[in-house]
């Protein structure tokens, strides 16, 4: 299901007060929130808590985030303080949402999928889709560099190393994130598998 900016404003003044669920706001109120949601909604984009820039219709997964940011930023209109709690945790629900709901396969998709295994939530306005597109090609000649194993690029990754170069790949871009010697372990399974027996590296292995 899809809202309309229409039914966004009119969530929001409910959560103010500024009218009774169901009914109608009063036009100066939905005229007065509607003046600043370009504004609230380029904000959203420009902090990257969203990908693109949303409009209407807005998906159902984020209209919840989005009603109560709105609502919390013309708090002050209506008679209370704005929430700062609130608000930060709404955007952080917006920018799982924005972030998980890319048009992500393969790979990148994985490397999602560890950092929010990790909880790195902190980090979902800065490591997205976008960034591991951008920094995947270099990992991959930097693991080709150092012997570590050899893949052609994205496309071109063999099912049992998704695993493994999910988490380095996370390790590498969210290393305050991941647990202490989880870049280390995947480095240690990718050589592994690159190995010409398979066979198990030695527990006492460095690794630099």
């Amino acid at each position: 299901m899809a809202y309309t900016q229409t039914q966004v404003i009119q969530a929001a003044l409910e959560q103010l007060g500024a009218c009774e669920i169901g009914q109608t706001a009063a036009t100066e109120y939905s005229t007065l929130v509607s003046g600043r949601m370009n504004g609230l909604l380029a904000d959203l984009y420009g902090r990257r808590i969203t990908a693109s820039l949303l409009a209407s219709p807005f998906a159902d997964n984020t209209f919840p985030h989005l009603v109560r940011i709105v609502a919390e930023r013309n708090a002050p209109d209506f008679g209370r303080a704005l929430d700062p709690k609130a608000v930060g945790a709404s955007e952080t629900e917006l920018a799982s949402v924005s972030r998980l709901s890319r048009s992500t396969t393969g790979i990148t998709r994985a490397v999602l999928d560890q950092l929010a295994m990790w909880g790195a939530s902190s980090l979902l306005t800065t490591v997205d889709a976008t960034m591991i597109d951008d920094r995947i090609a270099a990992l991959l000649s930097n693991l080709a560099a150092r012997s570590i194993i050899y893949i052609s690029s994205a496309d071109d990754i063999p099912d049992e190393a998704f695993d493994p170069l999910s988490r380095y790949i996370a390790a590498r871009l969210a290393p305050q994130q991941a647990p202490n010697g989880a870049l280390q372990e995947a480095e240690r399974d990718l050589i592994v598998l690159s190995s010409s027996d398979g066979a198990e590296l030695p527990a006492e292995a460095d690794y630099f």
